[in-house]
């Protein structure tokens, strides 16, 4: 959960309030490992799968719209390249499993 509130760049305290929201709709829940109590995991259930599905097209719209709409092919190569480079430097454990 330390894990996903530094993602988000939300506070633990937070993370906690969206998370207990969601847990309350069933999208999530909480699972603590065996053997580490002071671990939790915030599991997607399977109507949060089908919430997050069913929301997949409307926020590539919006992204495709504010984002992709103003830029020629040529430029969305650019900018995806730069993206890259930012995400590969910000998250540099990340980049070799690509």
């Amino acid at each position: 959960m330390a894990e996903l509130a530094g993602l988000l760049r939300v506070t633990p305290g937070g993370l906690t309030r969206i998370v207990d929201r969601t847990v309350e709709r069933g999208w999530i829940q909480r699972d603590r490992p065996p053997g580490n109590r002071r671990e939790v995991h915030a599991v997607l259930t399977s109507a949060g799968r089908e919430v997050l599905r069913a929301a997949r097209p409307h926020y590539a719209a919006v992204l495709h719209e504010a984002i992709a709409g103003p830029f020629e092919d040529a430029d969305l190569t650019a900018l995806l390249g730069l993206s890259q480079k930012l995400l590969d430097r910000l998250h540099p454990r990340a980049a070799h499993c690509r």
